[in-house]
């Protein structure tokens, strides 16, 4: 394998080029590695305790509502805004998140476990040792997306 970097004052963004015979299992691995970064870089703009925060979506553990308020939860810490669950959704533009109910988006990379409950919902224990509950409404939508993954 031979690669190379070309710079080039006229370009925005980067460009990456795979040039090969055919694809096979090492361009679908240079392939993975990109789409690694790719995500790494994604963010979501939020407006909290007087200032804007650009948050990485590979932290957000997961994002609830809790009356007017929705919560960002990261490992170690949280964010509280004013600001529609659909707002925030509409930024999580990735596989990775999906609604677990009215209230809730699950990011799958933190769920360590599921066991249901005896209401018929599921609960999600999550990577910073919190519970959710996913609605019984949600809980196919969740599934399908777990064993896709």
């Amino acid at each position: 394998m031979k690669y190379r970097f070309k710079p080039d004052s006229k370009v925005n963004e980067t460009n990456v080029l795979i040039t090969a015979q055919t694809k096979n299992h090492e361009v679908n691995e240079i392939e993975r590695a990109l789409e690694k970064i790719q995500k790494e870089e994604q963010t979501v703009t939020v407006t909290a305790h007087q200032a804007v925060y650009r948050i990485h979506y590979n932290e957000i553990v997961f994002v609830d509502v809790w009356g007017d308020y929705t919560t960002i939860h990261l490992l170690d810490r949280k964010f509280k805004i004013h600001q529609p669950l659909r707002k925030i959704e509409e930024q999580l533009q990735d596989e990775r998140f999906v609604r677990g109910s009215r209230s809730l988006i699950l990011n799958l990379d933190f769920v360590e476990k599921f066991r249901s409950s005896f209401s018929g919902t599921y609960l999600a224990e999550m990577a910073n040792h919190q519970e959710v509950a996913i609605s019984r409404r949600y809980w196919k939508k969740v599934k399908e997306r777990v064993f896709q993954k």
